[in-house]
């Protein structure tokens, strides 16, 4: 699985060939930040949710938040 560094590169479009000039290389760095700054912060608001709330997973035990946090960047 891709973890978010990965996903904000196909996203910018890092991974697709094309000619690099300095506007593409701008929208790319971009598109970059604010897909990560998103993704960031919606891991955040996630696992801000989870800790306020009594979250429990299908076997009926509490959520462990780091492990959250891991599984969501991976």
């Amino acid at each position: 699985m891709k973890n978010i560094e990965e996903r904000a590169k196909d996203f910018a479009g890092y991974n697709t060939p094309s000619p690099q000039d300095i506007v593409t290389s701008s929208k790319m760095n971009s598109k970059y930040d604010g897909f990560k700054a998103g993704a960031n912060w919606m891991l955040e608001e996630a696992a801000d949710w989870i800790i306020d709330n009594v979250v429990f997973d299908k076997f009926g035990r509490s959520i462990n938040i780091e492990n959250f946090r891991k599984a969501m960047e991976e």
